[in-house]
């Protein structure tokens, strides 16, 4: 069964991307800027030149080497040493920016200080995460965290920057699209921009060209019954099918009433046959409620205009 995520955890996930997305990347530009503005002529290349550069800075006395905690620091030290900063974590650009001894010169400008408390700003909002009881975090705290967020990014760049509009973005955004409710929504789209022609149909109605290419068309013309050229049965074999692959039962299952009181008896049979099947899926105590629908069709077979059923 697919899991069904709160909104408590849907703002924990927006909150995490928000910083690990686009904050890291704020941290990124603002690290290469303050090595450049240091060391011109040696600017940042993203490899394990600079890192070693970056590193041969460092003293003895830095946590990097000392033994009490060198253990602790090896996956920084190993990020560092790379020198590629899109690979650097948000752990690994905040020594950089607030502890590493390369930097240290630059601390200690009005920029600087400013950096340092955006670099603060974003340790904190990183640790409200890291510590979270649980994947959830509540309105009141997602919006001041990505208050916090859209604060910081603001000075490590600037407000203009599109960091700061996606950030405001992930703040205001009322819904949690993925490829699939896309994909949906477009269904949807589509649907209804033929519904008018398909409401308007009688159950006796064919498609005419251009010839839609449905999951019926698998079988040879010669062998199909009519009803599978039917605008209604299509409709309402289309959406049932992405119903039921998305388990979606209690949606088909309301979806398939209005098909069961059609005076079409193949598509009231078909959709009784796939309303019965609803049952089985939905719960498994429905069993017999499954087998006396199936049985309720039995007397409307006879009437079946294509005998297919």
């Amino acid at each position: 069964m697919s899991t069904i995520y709160s909104d408590g955890e849907l703002r924990f996930f927006r909150l995490a991307k928000g910083l690990v997305d686009h904050s890291t990347v704020a941290l990124r530009k603002v690290f290469i800027q303050e090595w450049n503005s240091l060391y011109p002529s040696t600017p940042w290349q993203n490899n394990s030149t600079s890192g070693s550069r970056l590193l041969a800075e460092e003293k003895a006395e830095s946590r990097l080497y000392d033994p009490a905690y060198r253990r602790d620091y090896q996956h920084i030290k190993d990020n560092l040493s790379c020198g590629n900063v899109e690979e650097w974590d948000v752990t690994t650009l905040v020594f950089a920016l607030k502890y590493s001894d390369a930097l240290t010169r630059r601390r200690s400008s009005r920029r600087g200080r400013r950096i340092l408390g955006a670099v603060h700003q974003l340790k904190e909002v990183r640790n409200a995460l890291a510590h979270a009881p649980k994947s959830a975090i509540s309105k009141r705290k997602f919006k001041r965290n990505i208050d916090i967020l859209l604060q910081a990014v603001g000075v490590l760049v600037t407000n203009s920057d599109p960091l700061v509009e996606q950030l405001q973005t992930l703040r205001n955004e009322r819904e949690f699209l993925t490829g699939d409710t896309v994909k949906y929504k477009q269904w949807l789209n589509d649907d209804e921009a033929g519904s008018s022609k398909i409401e308007s149909a009688s159950d006796s109605e064919y498609i005419s060209t251009p010839k839609l290419v449905t999951s019926v068309d698998s079988m040879p013309s010669r062998s199909k019954p009519s009803i599978f050229h039917n605008e209604r049965y299509i409709k309402m074999m289309n959406k049932a099918n992405f119903l039921k692959f998305n388990f979606r039962w209690r949606d088909l299952e309301k979806f398939l009433q209005e098909f069961t009181c059609s005076s079409n008896v193949d598509i009231k049979l078909f959709a009784g046959i796939l309303q019965a099947n609803c049952h089985s899926h939905s719960s498994r105590s429905k069993k017999e409620e499954e087998f006396q629908a199936l049985a309720n069709l039995l007397p409307n077979t006879p009437l079946a205009n294509n005998g297919y059923v």
